[in-house]
């Protein structure tokens, strides 16, 4: 459970100093500087966590960490995995799509951003690493050994990972996801898996918000339709995850 909090508490300190340093640099910066120095905090907390690892992976008197979960999975199997969870990513944005849940205000201030260099570098990039390093590396990792369960593991991180987007819509598609990149990190244990996973999603997500024509067309569509299209589409590829990850 160490692990578990000590990742979360990882989390927590990169948000509050991110905002806290954006605020006091550049107080007039507003969501650019803000996107500025959560790059730059995201980008210093994974070099931290990475030179962690690799000392306590050398030094004799600190415990080794399970370096299993770096192991490489097969091309084949990867493309497969991936296609599977970008299709119930698709899947769950439009079941969500008619129900109207509030956001926040987030996707108005991401889609002003999407045409900056650090906001794609944020979204598609150090958020995706940083996420996946701290709840499933961290959080489901340490949760799985205190509750020996990957199940109520992965559901556990996912819920925590859902609920640090503070709105429905992400919240609810974020739990989605992360009990999918759960199954991956526990299914390969491999962490470049769900690695991959999001950022891949999270790329399709920008490129909607920078590309607005498809989502458009999409959300002109009938919400019980969409709805329904959306439902097809996460039972099957929930279906061939379970299929594929059975077969370790």
């Amino acid at each position: 459970m160490n692990r578990a909090a000590s990742f979360l508490l990882l989390f927590f300190f990169v948000q509050l100093a991110g905002g806290a340093l954006a605020a006091r640099w550049w107080p007039e910066g507003g969501d650019e500087a803000l996107t500025r120095t959560m790059l730059a905090a995201e980008t210093a907390a994974l070099a931290a966590t990475a030179l962690f690892c690799a000392v306590r992976k050398r030094v004799s008197w600190l415990p080794a960490d399970d370096f299993s979960v770096f192991s490489p999975v097969k091309c084949g199997d990867a493309a497969a995995l991936l296609g599977l969870v970008l299709t119930l990513s698709i899947g769950t944005a439009c079941v969500l799509q008619p129900f109207g849940l509030d956001d926040g205000g987030s996707t108005l201030r991401f889609a002003a951003l999407a045409r900056r260099w650090e906001a794609a570098l944020l979204f598609c990039v150090a958020g995706p690493v940083f996420e996946e390093v701290v709840f499933r590396y961290g959080l489901a990792d340490g949760l799985c050994r205190a509750l020996r369960s990957e199940k109520r593991a992965v559901v556990l991180s996912a819920a925590v990972f859902g609920a640090v987007h503070l709105n429905w819509l992400q919240g609810f598609s974020a739990f989605v996801m992360g009990c999918a990149f759960g199954a991956l990190y526990f299914g390969r244990r491999s962490l470049l898996l769900p690695v991959a996973a999001h950022i891949l999603c999270n790329t399709l997500a920008f490129a909607s918000l920078r590309y607005p024509a498809a989502e458009a067309s999409a959300a002109a569509l009938p919400g019980l339709l969409l709805a329904g299209v959306g439902l097809a589409l996460c039972a099957a590829s929930a279906a061939g995850l379970y299929k594929k990850l059975s077969q370790r």
